[in-house]
């Protein structure tokens, strides 16, 4: 696995070096947990100082997988990108069923890559559904537990306000914006289980 933690993380006058070192410890166990069920590598991860915030949607991301391939390293890849507000706001429980959703939304990204969709089809929720990829019962109750407990409006509105007391960077999310690749680097674990379960 490979988690980049942004240098900015550790240089937040309200966040200290300590706490970046023991999410991203955190981090590194949750992964592990999703490789050790899955047998598959998880995609690299990067954690961005920023907290994302959408005007127009009146809400917060936590955290999202790349809707298409960034380019790092001369290569260009599929990542998973999270947000260090995402893992100092939220407990292990629903850190992991976050890193569970942005697994699923990974491999149907590559899945629409290999087939040469643009656009993802309208039964992607259908098709990869967390029991379709997790075997263990406590990865998918998080999973669910990620997907019925989001924050309020007044509870976004108070992580956002804490976020920028702490000296937080916030973002639109503009700088994510990709480049168009026509090549990207798929990993042949995630090719083959998309095989076997006849998803390509």
């Amino acid at each position: 696995m490979r988690i980049h933690v942004l240098r900015k993380c550790s240089e937040l006058p309200g966040v200290t070096k300590n706490e970046v070192e023991n999410k991203r410890r955190l981090l590194a166990e949750c992964i592990s947990y999703i490789e050790k069920d899955t047998g598959a590598k998880y995609p690299p991860v990067i954690v961005s100082p920023c907290l994302f915030f959408s005007r127009s949607a009146g809400k917060i991301f936590f955290g999202g997988a790349a809707t298409g391939p960034i380019k790092v390293e001369d290569k260009a890849l599929c990542i998973v990108i999270v947000s260090l507000p995402t893992l100092l706001y939220f407990d292990k429980n629903l850190i992991l069923g976050i890193l569970a959703e942005e697994f699923l939304h990974y491999t149907f990204f590559i899945a629409c890559w290999i087939k040469g969709q643009t656009l993802p089809p309208k039964d992607k929720d259908k098709r990869h559904k967390p029991e379709l990829w997790f075997k263990n019962p406590y990865i998918i109750k998080c999973y669910n537990k990620a997907q019925k407990q989001k924050p309020t409006p007044k509870e976004f509105l108070e992580i956002k306000r804490d976020w920028e007391r702490k000296g937080g960077l916030i973002s639109n999310g503009s700088e994510l914006k990709l480049n168009k690749i026509n090549k990207v680097c798929i990993p042949r674990d995630i090719k083959k289980m998309l095989s076997e379960k006849k998803l390509i």
